[in-house]
């Protein structure tokens, strides 16, 4: 979780680093989303170094590029996003591990790391404007609500999901919902 100090002085822009963690896949399109997510950021904040790296299945790696960034001498301030949705394996234990074994090295740099998404307001309300510009004219009466998730082995990750689909029901105008997943756990999307 992001915390600073109240009392500690902000670094120049320019001593500032922003790494953005995407999963990795082995689609190279999954990738590039990464990549023009990122770039749209630099747009919008050009005085901040920003770059990204992955956990696994592409490059640049997070174990190799957070050791670069943090042995910049510039660098003072190393500010780490995940793009992950919940909180799975990735973002419980491998990041933070990397992330204590860089603070252990670079003891004069402040490495702040944030958490998954989660159930954020935000993400409720988007996920909420993206079923209506997707739902057809009818009638709002009868409607059920389908939302699919990928699934994880981690019992967190996946009650992060049920807490995001029922907040979505809610501040919609459906009459039911039902969850499934594509994978590793269920129930399955053919089930529903």
């Amino acid at each position: 979780m992001m915390k600073r100090e109240h009392n500690k002085a902000y670094p120049l822009p320019d001593t500032v680093t922003i790494l953005f963690i995407g999963h990795g896949s082995r689609r190279a399109q999954s990738n590039q989303e990464v990549s023009s997510l990122v770039a749209l950021f630099q747009k919008k904040h050009p005085q901040l170094r920003t770059t990204h790296c992955f956990v696994e299945l592409a490059k640049p790696s997070f174990n190799q590029k957070i050791f670069e960034e943090a042995a910049r001498p510039e660098c003072r301030l190393l500010i780490i996003l995940p793009l992950f949705l919940f909180s799975s394996r990735h973002v419980k234990n491998d990041i933070p591990l990397v992330v204590s074994k860089v603070k252990a090295q670079f003891p004069d740099k402040e490495i702040i790391c944030a958490d998954s998404m989660k159930a954020s307001k935000i993400l409720v309300q988007l996920s909420i404007q993206r079923i209506s510009e997707a739902k057809t004219k009818s009638e709002n009466k009868g409607q059920s609500l389908l939302i699919i998730g990928r699934g994880s082995s981690d019992p967190d990750s996946n009650g992060e999901f049920e807490k995001i689909a029922r907040l979505i029901f809610e501040q919609g105008p459906f009459e039911a919902y039902h969850t499934a997943f594509v994978g590793i756990t269920g129930p399955k999307v053919e089930a529903q």
